[in-house]
């Protein structure tokens, strides 16, 4: 509606400048845009990665009193200190 009103109203250099500003104002836009989406594909990856980590580290707890660490680190991924800390904190 804008840009409707502007090419009826203004005239040579007004009408340039105004087309440069609006071009500028989409393309602002698109790329605030674009780093939003962005931004919330990182937080959804980041969600995913601490949900896994948090899962990884409740199995391991679960198995502190029927396996040794090194099988607990090698089945749930955690670091072998990982597990040890875990396990320190259970004792």
């Amino acid at each position: 509606m804008l840009y409707t009103f502007a090419l009826k109203f203004l005239s040579g250099e007004q009408l340039e400048q105004f087309k440069e500003v609006f071009k500028l104002t989409a393309l602002g836009e698109m790329l605030y845009n674009d780093g939003i989406k962005e931004g919330i594909k990182e937080g959804i990856k980041e969600g995913e990665l601490k949900g896994k980590v948090e899962k990884a580290i409740e199995i391991a707890k679960a198995l502190l009193d029927v396996l040794d660490d090194v099988t607990i680190s090698l089945k749930t991924g955690l670091s072998l200190e990982e597990v040890k800390v875990l396990r320190s904190e259970n004792n």
